[in-house]
């Protein structure tokens, strides 16, 4: 296991095997990670304070003008909403893995087909940390690459555990790679 492995992520999580499929001849994976387990969370936030909004404006209405609606329904859809953002999330946290060889980045992600994003290291200028302001509390980031004109690459990294440790380890394979 990596070092910078996310210790939520134990290496039986991070199918390495199915990683080296994708490896060229004598590339070499340097980092296999998963993003943080704060992802399902962060990226299921938007939906779940709609559906809280949704359910308390009902309770609102219903209390404050003691107008007839459906509020037990509205409810269970609320619920229903949330849940399954939830299960989507938790089902593109397991379906997204992150690779750094000695020759490029790749994000790995889907669960039935996988979609596979790359770029060589060659190509990477300069890479940017970010963490937005529920990330910064929750100790993760975001790491995005950009070309010798600032213009972005993908793949992007999100929601990374230990994120100044990636990065570092991203930018020891570029210097290394030049």
């Amino acid at each position: 296991m990596s070092p910078l492995a996310d210790s939520a992520n134990p290496p039986a999580q991070i199918d390495v095997a199915a990683a080296e499929e994708l490896l060229d001849g004598g590339e070499v994976i340097l980092l296999a990670t998963r993003p943080s387990g704060w992802f399902v969370p962060l990226t299921s936030a938007p939906v779940l304070t709609m559906a809280l909004l949704v359910a308390a404006a009902t309770t609102m209405v219903h209390k404050t003008f003691e107008i007839s609606l459906p509020w037990q329904s509205i409810f269970f859809v609320c619920g229903a909403v949330g849940s399954i953002r939830v299960a989507l999330a938790c089902v593109e946290w397991v379906g997204r893995l992150y690779i750094l060889t000695t020759r490029r980045v790749l994000r790995v992600q889907g669960v039935i087909r996988a979609e596979i994003e790359d770029c060589p290291l060659s190509k990477i200028a300069a890479t940017t940390l970010t963490a937005s302001a529920a990330e910064r509390p929750l100790g993760v980031g975001s790491l995005f690459f950009q070309d010798d004109q600032g213009r972005p690459l993908e793949p992007s990294w999100t929601c990374l555990a230990r994120p100044a440790e990636v990065h570092q380890a991203v930018q020891d394979a570029i210097r290394r790679a030049r």
